[in-house]
């Protein structure tokens, strides 16, 4: 599933796959852009990480 959402000053992509989630997250402005990836494991804990981007 790939979709574009537009909230306030941010242009999001979503995309989620069937192993993980992930998101791309943009300024409105085009000049930054961040990779948000949520991992969950079998012992229920949850890792998410972030990786900002000036475009």
């Amino acid at each position: 599933l790939l979709r574009f959402v537009t909230k306030n000053s941010f242009r999001i992509l979503i995309c989620h796959e069937i192993t993980n989630n992930s998101l791309w997250v943009e300024t409105a402005d085009g000049q930054y852009r961040a990779f948000i990836f949520i991992n969950t494991t079998a012992t229920n804990t949850v890792t998410i990480s972030a990786k900002r981007y000036k475009m």
